[in-house]
């Protein structure tokens, strides 16, 4: 699964739990990956570094779900 976000980003640590919790029920390992850009920076690739800080916080908090990120090269 890849978090890219919508209408609402969907980086942050209650949407990783959230979307965890999902992949679970269906009886998948919750592994997923959070893109920094599109919806989550609201494609303002400037924005991405505040995604990246975020997802890096929950990685250094303990957040072991989160298996890889997507950033855009532009």
């Amino acid at each position: 699964v890849i978090l890219r976000g919508g209408k609402e980003p969907n980086y942050d640590a209650a949407s990783v739990e959230a979307a965890s919790s999902e992949i679970a029920k269906a009886g998948l390992a919750a592994r997923l990956m959070v893109d920094f850009s599109h919806g989550n920076s609201r494609k303002q690739y400037k924005l991405q570094m505040e995604v990246c800080d975020s997802v890096a916080a929950q990685i250094a908090a303990g957040e072991e779900r989160i298996m890889g990120v997507m950033v855009e090269s532009h």
